[in-house]
């Protein structure tokens, strides 16, 4: 009996070096998350091609704010939702646009 308690004190005193090694290491995660940066979120929506089809199947979902280039709206399932990120490049945009933006860091 004894040879139990003594493997149940190891195993709570393992569980609890584990349970500190974890906070540590998620402490030190997001400390190296804060030194590279949070992560930026860019959205690029393609142009409207001919493999949509037509009709009404074919309507664009997708609008923009005019006065916000951080904003996204989706029309889906009969709700518009509206989506919040670093920039949103609209279908004019241009590949070149979308790569200085993120080499310069536009936000």
């Amino acid at each position: 009996m004894a040879k139990i308690d003594g493997i149940d004190d190891r195993t709570n005193e393992l569980v609890a070096k584990y349970k500190k090694e974890m906070a540590l290491r998620k402490r030190y995660h997001n400390e190296l998350v804060e030194l590279k940066g949070n992560i930026r979120v860019y959205c690029r929506v393609r142009p409207v091609i001919k493999e949509d089809g037509g009709g009404k199947m074919a309507e664009n979902v997708v609008s923009f704010d005019e006065d916000d280039d951080t904003v996204l709206s989706v029309y889906s399932k009969g709700s518009t939702k509206q989506y919040e990120m670093e920039r949103v490049f609209c279908p004019e945009s241009t590949q070149e646009q979308v790569n200085e933006c993120v080499r310069n860091r536009c936000w």
